[in-house]
């Protein structure tokens, strides 16, 4: 028996010959060609697409040289890029909350992956390379492949990764041929990596992200990060910009520059200062670095996201352009107050968030374009501020729309090992190496995202040493951000006071600063979390007839500074589309696909439905979420105090309508379209109803609605963003009754199933066995 030990089951490796993480950025040639989207580069390929592809149960039985530029695959399956193998119908869906999959063994020589159910996916297709990419660097990048995998170009092995939620980026410039090339990847379902990866979520393989390709020339900007501090006042800006260059030629370079701009979304530019670059070395690297004061640029936050386009140009000794690279930034400051407040721009908020996991019910963990943007519309539709990418990092563009739309982000690591989190990672040097490189991975990924507000090491992953030292590599990057993590019991790494599923009374001692028993047996006194902003990073959890109480936990949010809000679990039912034998469309979940073990319905607990049509809940959210508030001063005239809880807007942007209803019935109506209520401010109006004649036996509501006066990115015009309604307390006339021989007959039928009985303009149907009605007619209406 062979005691060798594969990558995939090996914690000393965790990647072969990967480049260093970097921000989301690809390359342009010139200043005209930036204002194309990044896949319009000539400098960028699409590898996404239709692929050859294989799949087998167990590693013993995959095709070991597949990987050969003369193998034959004509016959093979094809597959698209990105998507989840087991919903192109190979292998099975499983879904689990807390326990590990079956091949994922945890109780004997952790790590121990099954031999006899580990499926593999081979993965083949071809590609030509630009003629004008031959002197450039050229590296293919991959956004997402679960579990771990290998990669091979003209039947070279270029290197391995696993990591499933991180990029795997690798340079292949000494692998590629003129014309015709051949790329191979070998996809393994179940690795080491997989104890870190047991989140609450169907388990799905394959690469379920973009994957491409870009060239760079031989000087290139590998990475750059941007970011702020704002003045006392929260005016005017200090930009500051750290910017990595390498040099991947065989000799040193010299008198280099970059050229630094910054472009507001109308198009105007401003010329920042020119930087200067040191000689650096073949195959090394240099940092520069610019501070410059910034006089009151647009601010970013969730409510007015103003975003600039960041423009590096780098040029040589002779002046000429060599790349140009750009990311959005936005100007916004992040704070923790004195009382524990979160605090953007200088305002305290309110995280009205929730969890989502990527999840589409037909192509799973491959959640498209559209889909994305569908959420995120959603959630502004639905007065939802903010995110927690539950519990990985997300398809890089999700980042993008949220930047764009205005949606702050608790970014979280990818690492839960919830059903051996008491026995990994901890503290042990065997897990270390993973999980700093997750975190780091994110990091340096998403660093340039104004929207990214919070960083998170990962969800019920345990605690131990390892968390703080992913907290203190993280802040060799990155102090502009606060850092969560709710699994700090004792308070020490986590610079938020986070738990999950606790009451509106437990939420409230800690609004009071009084001792907190959490999870029955961890006590937490004042001491330890004073000056921390007390958080849910899950609460209201959304299964079945639920969020009763959720007005009782925005109360206490907006009572205590330290309470900043929280993330309803969840977002998404995660169903998968499933048809019947008899051809019925269902959502499948836990168990409907031969799953075992698993945990049946848990996954369906979700705000929407898989198709993002609304549950009930939906409502309750949005209500409890909106952001301006009416109350009553004296409603027989009129008199009404609105309250807009925006921090950053006035409420020009809406309009006031109302109606006076009777009985329902719309009596009066109008519309006051002016109501120049500045942010966090409270005005009385008074509308311009007219007493009615009132009448017997009816009630008069007044319904406060505010409609969007315009179209915008995530909502029509007329879209209602709030509203209250008020019962006027009228005076209404006594009602005479009516002597019961003045009525009109009944007339009562009955058959062997039920019994009918029909008035002047209505009949009704009471069913037998059940003792219910089951059909009531009024005016010839069911």
């Amino acid at each position: 028996m062979t005691s060798k030990k594969f990558d995939w089951e090996n914690c000393d490796v965790i990647g072969r010959n990967k480049e260093l993480y970097h921000n989301t950025l690809v390359p342009y040639p010139d200043m005209e060609s930036i204002s194309q989207i990044k896949n319009k580069s000539p400098f960028y390929m699409d590898l996404n697409g239709n692929w050859k592809f294989n799949w087998v149960e167990k590693p013993s039985e995959r095709p070991v040289d597949f990987y050969m530029k003369d193998f034959d695959v004509s016959n093979w399956d094809e597959i698209d890029v990105p998507s989840n193998w087991q919903l192109r119908g190979y292998g099975i869906p499983i879904y689990t909350n807390v326990a590990y999959p079956k091949s994922v063994k945890k109780w004997f020589r952790i790590p121990n992956i099954d031999h006899k159910y580990n499926p593999v996916g081979s993965y083949r297709r071809a590609f030509n390379i630009p003629d004008d990419w031959e002197k450039k660097e050229i590296f293919l990048h991959f956004d997402g492949v679960k579990s771990a995998f290998y990669v091979w170009i003209n039947g070279k092995k270029v290197g391995y990764n696993q990591g499933s939620m991180n990029p795997a980026e690798f340079n292949i410039t000494d692998f590629i041929e003129k014309g015709k090339n051949i790329i191979a990847v070998e996809v393994y379902r179940w690795s080491d990596g997989s104890y870190l990866e047991d989140q609450d979520m169907w388990r799905l393989s394959g690469i379920f992200r973009q994957v491409y390709l870009f060239a760079t020339p031989k000087v290139h900007i590998r990475d750059f990060y941007a970011y702020c501090d704002l003045d006392e006042n929260y005016k005017d800006a200090l930009l500051k910009v750290r910017i990595k260059i390498h040099n991947y030629n065989d000799e040193k370079i010299q008198s280099h520059n970059i050229e630094v701009i910054l472009q507001d979304e109308e198009g105007k530019k401003l010329q920042l200062k020119k930087l200067s670059i040191d000689d650096i070395n073949p195959d090394d690297e240099s940092i520069v670095e610019l501070e410059e004061k910034i006089e009151n640029p647009a601010k970013w936050t969730a409510e007015t996201p103003n975003l600039y386009d960041l423009i590096l140009i780098l040029k040589g000794a002779d002046q000429e352009i060599i790349e140009v690279e750009k990311n959005k930034i936005g100007f916004r400051k992040i704070e923790i107050g004195e009382k524990g407040e979160l605090i953007i721009n200088g305002k305290s908020i309110i995280l009205k968030g929730v969890n989502r996991h990527e999840h589409d019910p037909d192509d799973g963990r491959a959640v498209p374009l559209n889909r994305m943007i569908e959420d995120i519309k959603i959630m502004k539709q639905n007065n939802i501020n903010a995110v927690r990418t539950s519990h990985y990092p997300n398809n890089p563009i999700f980042y993008d729309l949220c930047d764009k739309y205005g949606i702050y982000i608790m970014d979280e690591n990818n690492l839960e090992s919830h059903g051996a989190r008491r026995r990994l990672p901890k503290g042990k040097k065997k897990w270390r190496e993973a999980v700093v490189d997750r975190m780091l991975g994110m990091v340096e990924r998403d660093k340039n995202h104004p929207s990214v507000i919070i960083w998170s090491l990962g969800n019920e992953a345990g605690n131990g040493k390892n968390f703080q030292l992913m907290k203190e590599e993280t802040l060799k990057i990155d102090e502009t951000r606060p850092i969560h993590y709710e699994g700090d019991y004792a308070q020490k790494t986590s610079d938020f006071f986070s738990t999950m599923y606790s009451t509106p009374e437990e939420l409230e001692k800690s609004g009071k600063l009084k001792k907190i028993t959490y999870n029955f047996i961890h006590s937490i006194k004042p001491k330890q979390y004073i000056g921390k902003p007390r958080i849910l990073c899950e609460y209201a959890h959304c299964m079945g007839n639920s969020l009763g109480n959720f007005q009782e936990f925005m109360d206490v949010f907006e009572k205590y500074d330290n309470c900043i809000g929280g993330f309803i679990w969840d977002f998404i039912d995660q169903g998968l589309r499933k048809v019947s034998d008899e051809g019925k469309e269902y959502w499948a979940y836990g168990g409907d696909f031969g799953d075992k073990p698993n945990d049946g319905n848990f996954c369906i607990n979700g705000l929407l439905l898989p198709d993002r049509k609304p549950n009930p809940e939906l409502y309750e959210v949005k209500k409890v979420y909106q952001d301006i508030k009416v109350s009553s001063i004296d409603l027989t005239k009129g008199l009404l105090k609105i309250h807009n809880k925006f921090n950053f807007k006035t409420l020009d942007l809406v309009k006031l309508s109302w109606e006076l209803r009777e009985n329902g019935r719309k009596i009066q109506d109008g519309i006051i379209e002016n109501l120049n209520v500045n942010p966090n401010e409270k005005k009385e109006i008074q509308i311009p109803l007219k007493k009615p004649e009132l009448k017997a036996n009816s009630e008069y509501h007044l319904m406060i609605r505010f409609l969007l006066k315009d179209d915008n990115l995530w909502a029509d015009k007329n879209h209602i963003l709030a509203w209250d309604q008020f019962k006027i307390p009228f005076k209404v006339p006594d009602q005479k009754d009516n002597p019961i021989a003045e009525m009109d007959e009944l007339k009562i039928e009955e058959d062997e199933n039920l019994i009918i009985i029909k008035g002047n303009n209505f009949h009704i149907k009471f069913g037998k066995e059940l003792g219910a009605i089951e059909s009531y007619l009024y005016k010839n209406r069911e």
